[in-house]
């Protein structure tokens, strides 16, 4: 186990989340193995008498006939798993030569040491003077094929239903991964467990003269974790209604207007009539759009109103937020130009750092930033889809999803994207009623040329459809939450169609 995540972090070049992910383990367990991983061999080298430090190495050349003849074994370690024998000089790559090297020749025989390493007892290393034994089966060892990983796929699990009705208006995960929300619009905000689906606990936003007057349920009730948790009371969230925006901890719950200041923690935010139906964390500021204006509140609770876009305020749309720095994304139709296609970046330390990512061919309307903030995946109404480097905000891949995008969500790791459409669309916004929905899923960085749904609503549910739909990843990025427009009858007929759940397991 300590060999398979060495070569998966430290040659593959993969995170300890894309490790973590890729062989099922927690990402603590990914850390703790490799970490053992590197002092088992580190110790083995010491007792064979290497003590070479990073800098020593990196005076000593590596001969041409040696590193021929170490590719060899490494190729023969990767295909069966053992050695016959290595060259000594292998024997002296050390944590530290791991750490500071680079280079595929570097990885490789690193590669080689570790194994040999760690698999004492069924590996033989010559000692120093020792000429290498004959390899009778090297040959046939190195033609041997290397088993390659298990395929993944999306496959859908128990979806989350609610008997007492209610639109779901929004899915949103918590950071830490200990839950994920569920809000409706009748103000119930419902918390499960991420593994076992479990309900946790209930949240109710409601009106009280007393203790929170501003408080109205709004046309669309949208929640948002911030992507810092409190170090003492839980992951924190803010939820839109009526006259603005209450802030909560998975702990202490919803907080009410007049609640005492807690560090860290920011007050309720009043904004009468706004109205706002979105609701975007920009590091620890947070954006909320409504019909026809954008509002930005600072880590220190100042609002910074909607300065700069005095000429450009109808139907503005925050797409996206980046995770570090409290800048976002932004699309809004103007007076001078009707159904703008351009998307803006917003600095909010800096108006004059506002930068244009043009080059979409209809109107754009959803976008997400993966967790480090190297790359944006923006689509317009047409379903074109930008592919974006996140630092330099380079146009790097478009992919041509189909007409009907209702919403889109990115893997934290930037790699798998989740696009919702529609078909029967009259308009968009939480007036707007559709009567066919289709969820795909697919790898952006190497995107099939007709993507095809995981999911449809054919078969499944019937009616039409109405208000909004929400996206939303795990931060292992192993379980994706869907919820759409839900069927809207009347009277005692109404009803929830819940949030539908997949997960990603090992193909079958």
């Amino acid at each position: 186990m300590y060999r398979v995540v060495f070569v998966a972090c430290e040659v593959n070049g993969r995170s300890r989340t894309q490790a973590a992910r890729d062989l099922g383990w927690p990402e603590g367990t990914v850390a703790a193995r490799l970490a053992k991983a590197r002092e088992l061999l580190a110790a083995r080298l010491t007792k064979r008498g290497v003590t070479l430090t990073a800098g020593l190495f990196a005076a000593v050349g590596v001969p041409a006939a040696l590193a021929a003849d170490t590719l060899g074994a490494v190729r023969e370690l990767l295909a069966v798993g053992v050695a016959t024998s290595v060259v000594p000089t292998a024997q002296t790559l050390s944590d530290e030569v791991v750490k500071s090297m680079s280079g595929v020749k570097l990885k490789l025989l690193a590669v080689a040491a570790l194994l040999v390493g760690l698999t004492a007892g069924t590996v033989l290393i010559a000692s120093p003077g020792e000429k290498p034994g004959p390899r009778p089966e090297r040959k046939a060892r190195e033609n041997a094929p290397v088993p390659k990983p298990a395929a993944d796929e999306w496959k859908e699990g128990k979806s989350i239903e609610f008997a007492d009705g209610g639109r779901v208006t929004g899915v949103a995960f918590a950071p830490s991964g200990k839950t994920f929300a569920v809000c409706r619009d009748d103000g119930r905000i419902d918390f499960f467990d991420p593994a076992t689906r479990k309900h946790q606990q209930r949240m109710v936003l409601k009106h009280d003269p007393k203790v929170n007057p501003n408080t109205e349920v709004g046309t669309v009730m949208a929640l948002a974790f911030r992507p810092r948790s409190h170090k003492a009371l839980g992951d924190v969230f803010a939820v839109t209604h009526k006259n603005g925006v209450n802030f909560g901890t998975t702990t202490i719950g919803l907080l009410v207007d007049n609640a005492p200041v807690v560090d860290d923690l920011p007050q309720n935010w009043a904004a009468n009539d706004a109205d706002p139906h979105q609701a975007v964390w920009a590091g620890d500021g947070l954006v909320i759009t409504s019909g026809a204006e954008t509002h930005h509140r600072d880590p220190n609770g100042k609002e910074q109103g909607v300065r700069g876009w005095a000429d450009r305020k109808h139907r503005p749309c925050a797409l996206a937020a980046m995770p570090e720095g409290g800048s976002w994304l932004m699309q809004f139709d103007n007076d001078r130009k009707a159904d703008d296609t351009t998307v803006w970046y917003w600095d909010a330390t800096d108006i004059k750092l506002c930068r244009r990512l043009e080059g979409h061919p209809s109107r754009p309307i959803a976008a997400a930033v993966s967790a480090d903030g190297k790359r944006i995946v923006t689509g317009d109404e047409g379903g074109t889809l930008i592919v974006w480097e996140g630092e330099k905000f380079e146009e790097k891949r478009r992919i041509e999803q189909g007409p009907g995008l209702a919403a889109l969500a990115l893997a934290p790791d930037g790699k798998m994207v989740a696009v919702l459409r529609t078909a029967g669309l009259d308009k968009l916004g939480p007036g707007g009623t559709a009567t066919w929905f289709g969820l795909y899923v697919f790898d952006i960085t190497n995107p099939p040329a007709k993507p095809k749904p995981i999911w449809t609503t054919d078969k499944h549910l019937d009616g039409e459809f109405r208000g909004p739909a929400s996206l939303a990843f795990s931060p292992d990025g192993k379980t994706l939450l869907a919820a759409f427009a839900d069927p809207y009858p009347t009277g005692n007929d109404a009803k929830s169609s819940g949030v539908r759940v997949w997960e990603l397991v090992p193909k079958k």
